[in-house]
């Protein structure tokens, strides 16, 4: 069975997602967050032009602001 292209895009998305998820080790409720508005987001074309890792970290963002989940990113 051949897999769509957007099928493949989506994919992508949600395995990036989870990567970045797993490395900040975040909840599952606000995993599943980020997935979903990626996913919202992908079916309404807002993402088209756009980088996929700023779509990343704002859908991861978006999903810890509304879990109520604060997360900052020390650069040291």
């Amino acid at each position: 069975m051949q897999t769509s292209s957007v099928d493949k895009a989506l994919h992508a998305g949600h395995r990036a997602i989870r990567i970045v998820a797993d490395r900040v080790n975040l909840s599952k409720k606000v995993t599943d967050r980020a997935l979903s508005i990626y996913k919202t987001c992908y079916e309404k074309q807002y993402l088209r032009g756009r980088s996929q890792d700023a779509i990343v970290a704002t859908c991861i963002y978006i999903a810890c602001r509304y879990e109520g989940s604060a997360r900052t990113f020390d650069g040291k």
